[in-house]
């Protein structure tokens, strides 16, 4: 007769792979299908979707199916803001990354001449956010850059010819008031 004791063990190995399992498959949704949340009063822009808030001035990709690549050392937009009030702009980003890098990627934001923040990036898809006081806005339209720590060249692959300088992917980006 075969002890109990028997049964325990794989099940414990079972039950930690379907941990796992489920761990890997919540975080690949969460990391591929991220929602940018809906706000009134805000302009949004899915980078994967024709312009509908921002202009696209400097600095940027065609439109991939998923977002858009900032390029170079820094990436311009502008947008359109009826009332000037204090506002957030967000937005859900990752950074390019190979194993020739070392350094963390971040972004200097300033709008309309004026720094407004830095954000570092973490190697993932993340939303990140920073406050936009009242009186750096104006009626009309206004100028955001996005400066980059780092842009880099993917290698001549068979995979990748590509001759863009990719510093930062950007799946959407609001600007809530």
């Amino acid at each position: 007769m075969k002890s109990k004791g028997f049964w325990v063990f794989p099940a414990f190995v079972g039950l930690i792979l379907v941990a796992v399992l489920v761990v890997d498959v919540v975080e690949y949704f969460t990391a591929q299908d991220r929602i940018e949340p809906v706000v009134p009063n805000s302009i949004r822009q899915h980078f994967s979707a024709p312009c509908e808030g921002f202009d696209f001035v400097k600095g940027w990709s065609k439109t991939e199916s998923k977002g858009r690549w900032a390029t170079g050392s820094a990436a311009q937009l502008r947008a359109h803001v009826d009332e000037p009030t204090a506002r957030t702009l967000a937005f859900d980003c990752r950074p390019y990354h190979d194993s020739t890098i070392v350094m963390k990627q971040s972004i200097v934001i300033t709008v309309n001449e004026k720094i407004v923040g830095r954000v570092e990036l973490e190697p993932r898809s993340t939303i990140y956010s920073i406050k936009i006081p009242q009186d750096v806005l104006h009626y009309g339209f206004n100028d955001i850059e996005l400066e980059f720590a780092y842009h880099n060249q993917p290698g001549n692959t068979a995979q990748t010819r590509s001759r863009r300088k990719l510093a930062v992917f950007f799946r959407w980006m609001a600007l809530v008031e």
